[in-house]
């Protein structure tokens, strides 16, 4: 996604098993659900080669993280 920032963590240092923050305005007027699609899409090459095997995903616009956060990216 272009203009997202995102953040990538290795909790298990397996590199199959990740978390990962995606923030874009992209996300506006998106379901969680839609939002996560989104994202899992892009990524569906990875998961059919088990490049990445399980993904812990949370998404925000930058409005909704500065509102959670109460921080600029």
């Amino acid at each position: 996604i272009p203009d997202a920032l995102v953040i990538v963590s290795d909790p298990n240092q397996d590199q199959i098993h990740l978390e990962a923050i995606v923030v874009t305005d992209q996300f506006k007027d998106l379901t969680l659900v839609m939002q996560h699609r989104k994202v899992m899409n892009i990524l569906k090459e990875s998961f059919n080669t088990n490049d990445l095997h399980a993904l812990k995903l949370a998404t925000y616009t930058f409005d909704k993280w500065r509102q959670i956060n109460g921080e600029e990216l």
